[in-house]
Parts: C-alpha cells; structure tokens; sequence
C-alpha cells in the first residue's frame, strides 16, 4: 500500500519521460541525417538525395568515389595521420635511422 500511495497524481514522471524522449529522438533523428548526407556526398551526391524515398536503403550497398569529387577525398583513401604526406614523411625518417 506504501508504494501505491508514492505515485504522484499528476503525473509529472510522464511528462519527464515524454520530454527526455523527444530530446533523445530529436539528436538521433539528427545524427541520421548528418551521416546520410556524408554518405551521399561519398558518392558525389548532394545531401538533399536522401530524400528520395528508399536512396537511404540502395547507398548502403554502394561504393564511394575513387579519389577525389567536389565534396571531398575517399575516406577509405586516407591513411592513418589523415595526410598521405606526414605518413610519407614517417617512413622516410624510419629510413633514414
């Protein structure tokens, strides 16, 4: 009988969990988008593709740009420095010792 008696009427715990809800599907809706539009633009694609119904679906299974395209390089061509040139750099001072 204790704990039935703890329970607020007015059910503020409700309007907390709706409130931290919208919050929590607010960034992940967010996140979604953001990391669509860097996919698109993997394929050399604008961002606003991902509102054709289903694109989402087919970029999965599709691979990105050789190279370079006008939104930026490959992320699969990146070495482990970000930079071609600093990794080049390394193996040369490795060399050299």
């Amino acid at each position: 009988m204790m704990i039935i008696g703890s329970i607020p009427d007015d059910n503020k715990w409700l309007d907390r969990f709706i409130i931290i809800f919208l919050i929590s599907a607010i960034v992940e809706i967010w996140f979604i988008i953001a990391q669509s539009a860097k996919r698109c633009h993997d394929l050399n694609k604008s961002g606003w593709y991902q509102l054709i119904p289903f694109y989402s679906l087919i970029i999965l299974f599709l691979e990105g740009d050789v190279g370079e395209n006008k939104y930026d390089r490959n992320p699969k061509d990146r070495h482990i420095f970000g930079s071609s040139e600093i990794l080049d750099d390394d193996i040369l001072l490795r060399h050299n010792d």
